[in-house]
């Protein structure tokens, strides 16, 4: 596969710092309205005080990031940095992170809930609150290098890692409002020829994403297969929109002398959903693409009840709706690129099969939801690469590989009922 560099962490990034919320750091368990035992965050918060009230504070974005995008909240304020035992002799440093009054993301946090505190480049921070047990609180400590288990005792840091994130990460990113730049000056050049400096059909920019990614069997090794394809799809496609969104961002959001601010409000939301719709599609292209060439009997997007479509039904969707057909030979597959409050969507989407399968790129899926999907009937499929995350989980609640899943749909397609 042809390499594409995605930009490191390293470039987002000079500090990061997590802790376990206590009782106390809660607007609701405390008036002081601060992060307490925070004195470890002086490895890049430094050691000289930081007030709002002084002019001096932290330019400071707050983000409440729950599973449930539609409950996602930001809040932009000033952030003081103070040491509460200066000039008490003899008292060494107790650094705190005042967040303010009325803070709409604090006063979502409860006791165990995550906080990470980073700060980026320009000298602002970035603060991320995320519920106790929710998916975000397994993937932020990932991403970032930090233990959970150490911020349940104190606030930690991590050093930024030189690494260039990979699909979930840059995902994760998105999430926070963080764009990763992508360097393919050889691709891109092709991509502007072929496609004439605009967005082609999803299912062209798969296919010109599995030629770019070069000789993969599929059929030998599916799992491999479809992150390869998959992970190159996405690099692609954001070299792509930096080329076509700079150019629009060049022309510039003035009407009539006046600056156009809904117009660019319109834009900036018409690239967030293009590039998260996007996504979506070419995951389900590749996954596609990976079921053909092992030569499963499958359609895509099948209706099953009213509006309800599942993204791939095997062998075939006509057969769903045949109710002397036994359904033990049907398989419904959802493919989403990430779960989080999404999953629950496949489970209303084929009322008659017992189990259903989801194939995703995600892992840290908080053990709340894998103990839901089980429960409910849901199995996950996810490539063996990523299994790492699942060692420990129960054997009911383990995803099954490509592999596994392929063997299993094509030992239930039997010619004679075909």
């Amino acid at each position: 596969m042809t390499q594409l560099t995605a930009g490191f962490l390293a470039d987002q990034f000079q500090g990061i710092g997590g802790k376990r919320l206590a009782q106390v750091d809660t607007p609701q368990g405390s008036h002081q309205n601060e992060i307490g035992k925070t004195t470890s965050f002086a490895q890049f918060l430094g050691d000289a005080p930081r007030k709002g009230s002084a002019g001096n504070g932290f330019a400071a974005k707050f983000i409440w990031l729950p599973d449930e995008s539609d409950q996602v909240i930001t809040h932009s304020r000033s952030a003081s940095w103070y040491d509460s035992r200066a000039g008490k002799a003899g008292r060494s440093p107790e650094w705190r992170l005042y967040y303010g009054r009325s803070n709409p993301v604090m006063q979502r946090c409860q006791p165990g809930d995550l906080l990470i505190v980073a700060l980026r480049p320009d000298g602002s921070l970035l603060v991320i609150a995320t519920p106790a047990g929710s998916t975000m609180f397994g993937q932020l400590p990932w991403l970032f290098g930090l233990s959970l288990e150490q911020m349940a005792e104190q606030a930690q840091t991590a050093e930024i890692a030189q690494i260039s994130p990979d699909f979930q990460a840059r995902a994760i990113l998105d999430d926070l409002g963080i764009s990763m730049t992508v360097s393919a000056p050889e691709h891109l050049q092709r991509m502007i020829k072929k496609f004439r400096g605009t967005f082609p059909s999803t299912t062209k920019f798969s296919e010109f994403a599995r030629h770019v990614a070069g000789r993969t069997d599929a059929r030998a090794d599916p799992d491999h297969a479809l992150l390869s394809w998959f992970e190159q799809e996405d690099l692609l496609f954001r070299a792509l929109e930096q080329s076509i969104v700079s150019k629009r961002i060049e022309q510039g959001f003035m009407r009539d002398g006046i600056a156009d601010v809904d117009g660019f409000l319109k834009y900036s939301l018409s690239v967030q959903n293009r590039r998260k719709s996007r996504a979506g599609a070419g995951f389900a292209n590749q996954v596609a693409a990976v079921l053909a060439a092992n030569e499963l009997l499958f359609e895509r997007e099948v209706r099953t009840e009213g509006r309800k479509t599942i993204d791939f039904f095997f062998p075939r969707g006509s057969l769903y709706h045949d109710q002397g057909f036994p359904t033990r030979y049907l398989t419904g597959l959802g493919a989403k690129t990430s779960c989080k409050d999404r999953w629950r969507q496949v489970l209303s989407e084929a009322h008659r099969l017992d189990l259903k399968y989801l194939v995703t790129l995600e892992t840290k899926i908080s053990d709340h939801q894998l103990e839901e999907m089980s429960t409910n009937g849901l199995q996950l499929v996810i490539p063996r690469a990523r299994h790492w995350d699942f060692s420990g989980t129960t054997a009911e609640r383990k995803p099954v590989t490509l592999v596994d899943f392929i063997a299993e749909t094509r030992a239930k397609q039997v010619p004679d009922l075909l």
